[in-house]
C-alpha cells in the first residue's frame, strides 16, 4: 500500500480489515494486535503522541471486527439480552 503514515504497523492492520474471509480474519486480526503491541513497546519513553493515539484507535477497531462467539459459556454471561427476557 502507498502513502501508510505508520507502515510498521499498518500493513497489517490493513490486511486484517480487509480480509474477506472469516477463517482468516481471526488469524490477521491476532497478527496485526501482536504487531501493534510490538509497536507500542518499541515507542514507549518517547514523544510518539500521534502514533499512540492512532495504535489506540487500531486496536479498538481490530476488537469491533472479532468474530464473537456467543455460544461459549464466558460468552453467553456477557451476551446483550433481549428485551423480553428482561422481567
Amino acid at each position: 500500500m502507498l502513502g501508510l503514515r505508520y507502515p510498521d504497523w499498518e500493513t497489517e492492520y490493513f490486511a486484517a480489515l480487509l480480509e474477506p474471509d472469516p477463517e482468516r480474519s481471526v488469524e490477521r486480526v491476532a497478527v496485526a494486535e501482536a504487531t501493534l503491541i510490538d509497536r507500542l513497546r518499541d515507542i514507549a519513553g518517547h514523544a510518539y503522541d500521534l502514533e499512540c493515539e492512532a495504535i489506540r484507535d487500531a486496536l479498538i477497531n481490530l476488537q469491533m471486527i472479532q468474530p464473537h462467539d456467543w455460544t461459549s459459556p464466558a460468552a453467553s454471561a456477557t451476551r446483550p439480552q433481549d428485551k423480553s427476557d428482561i422481567s
